[in-house]
């Protein structure tokens, strides 16, 4: 009776994960429509006037979301657009950090050949009371060439504008692009634009975000099954308990048992610890060689060095080539890396096209230098679709009394430095300048 139960408990799991599994996208998303007839939201007009320019902008059909700018050459970089509130403060927003594309349809008319989306950001770190132009412009210029625009983009494609960050010189860790607290969202006429005149209908905007991961979805199958397993397993040991009385059954019962338990666990264990696209250690993959190469310099003093590098200008290929060339490249790098690093050293992919190497038991000098060999052997190779990419290198030594917090922070910054100064090459962190990573940003700014 009891394995009667277990069977069909297994077989609804059964049924449970194949309907997760294919329906996952219902599931895990989670959606914000902006269009004719939304609720809770503000429309506004904007031009330059408020820069001291005379364009003007009406609306067509407020309802509708269609509006009318008419453009005048007295302001040198003239604009009007709509702006989009949630609330009655720019200040009050809502928290987009987890929505991942943007879906837009909007008819234009006019002779721009693109225009842009600010998504404006407040934080009390940089908004100001009472100045609206202190909210982060966190932007993307769209193409418009065609009647009907329908774009689908991902939000890690936005930047911060540049002029706002050297209008207010922030500090590195604000200079990304932030949607914790959108106050705004403001569709504007393009860049290079003069005299005039431009008609705009916002058929939709929306907003598509994750309530969990496919990884933590995953995950969390992974747990329950075993939890399943464990279930059924401990089950069917009762069972074999009460029917079989000789402790020779009992016993390859058990080893059978656990036998199974164990592979499932070293399987479960190391998908857990893979990166599923290039088969390299992910994060929690790395993890471990990490806080081990660190105990080995502090209780042994084995010198610890770290190597971050990521694919420069990677978004151009996957713009340009598409996602799957852009996945084939990185794994072709990461079997290129693997075959050019020694036994002992641990590469790991740590996030989208950015890689680290952790190299226990190496001195600055030899990282250096296994740096620079991946370097020329990246640029030197043929990649999917016969691609050229190159890399940049940040590269540190752990120092005395410094935490591996640190050390990944020298190693960032380095790596930073590197792909300011030009790309495809090697900067290491003892090499920098004490200057302030902001200050940097601006005198390298185009």
């Amino acid at each position: 009776m009891i394995r009667l139960t277990a069977e069909k408990i297994l077989l609804v799991m059964v049924l449970l994960t194949v309907g997760a599994l294919v329906f996952r996208e219902p599931l895990l998303e989670k959606r914000i429509v902006i269009g004719p007839g939304a609720e809770n939201i503000r429309l506004e007009l904007d031009s330059d006037f408020r820069d001291g320019g005379t364009s003007k902008t009406e609306w067509i059909d407020k309802d509708n979301f269609a509006w009318r700018c008419q453009l005048e050459d007295t302001f040198d970089y003239p604009y009007c657009g709509m702006q989009i509130y949630f609330s009655d403060s720019y200040l009050k927003g809502i928290d987009l950090s987890n929505y991942t594309h943007l879906n837009i349809s909007l008819d234009y008319k006019g002779e721009a050949e693109s225009f842009r989306i600010y998504f404006r950001n407040s934080n009390t770190h940089y908004t100001r009371p009472n100045e609206i132009r202190s909210t982060k412009f966190n932007v993307a210029e769209l193409d418009t060439r065609r009647s009907h625009l329908h774009e689908d983009i991902q939000l890690s494609h936005f930047r911060v504008a540049d002029w706002w960050l050297i209008l207010y010189d922030l500090e590195m860790a604000y200079t990304q692009i932030e949607f914790t607290n959108i106050g705004l969202i403001e569709i504007q006429t393009g860049t290079g634009l003069k005299a005039g005149d431009h008609t705009f209908r916002l058929n939709k905007l929306e907003l598509v975000g994750v309530r969990i991961s496919l990884e933590q979805m995953y995950l969390c199958i992974i747990v329950i099954w075993l939890f399943a397993i464990l279930v059924f397993l401990a089950s069917r040991i009762r069972i074999l308990q009460m029917a079989v009385r000789t402790g020779e059954k009992r016993h390859a019962e058990l080893t059978e048992v656990h036998a199974l338990l164990d592979r499932r666990h070293r399987t479960l264990e190391q998908k857990i610890k893979l990166d599923p696209l290039t088969g390299a250690y992910n994060r929690a993959g790395i993890e471990q060689p990490l806080t081990r190469a660190f105990h080995k310099w502090k209780l042994e003093k084995k010198p610890l060095s770290l190597l971050l590098f990521d694919v420069d200008n990677f978004k151009d290929v996957n713009d340009k080539k598409g996602h799957a060339i852009g996945d084939s490249v990185l794994r072709e790098l990461t079997l290129l890396v693997s075959e050019n690093i020694r036994d002992d050293d641990h590469f790991a992919r740590w996030g989208g096209e950015e890689f680290i190497i952790v190299c226990g038991d190496t001195e600055l000098t030899q990282a250096r230098e296994l740096a620079e060999k991946l370097r020329k052997k990246i640029d030197g190779s043929v990649f999917a679709d016969k691609l050229h990419v190159t890399v940049s290198f940040g590269v540190a030594q752990i120092r005395k009394g410094e935490t591996l917090s640190a050390l990944f922070n020298r190693t960032d910054e380095a790596l930073y430095i590197a792909k300011n100064k030009g790309r495809n090459q090697v900067t290491v962190s003892d090499d920098t300048k004490p200057e302030e990573p902001d200050a940097y940003l601006l005198q390298n700014t185009p």
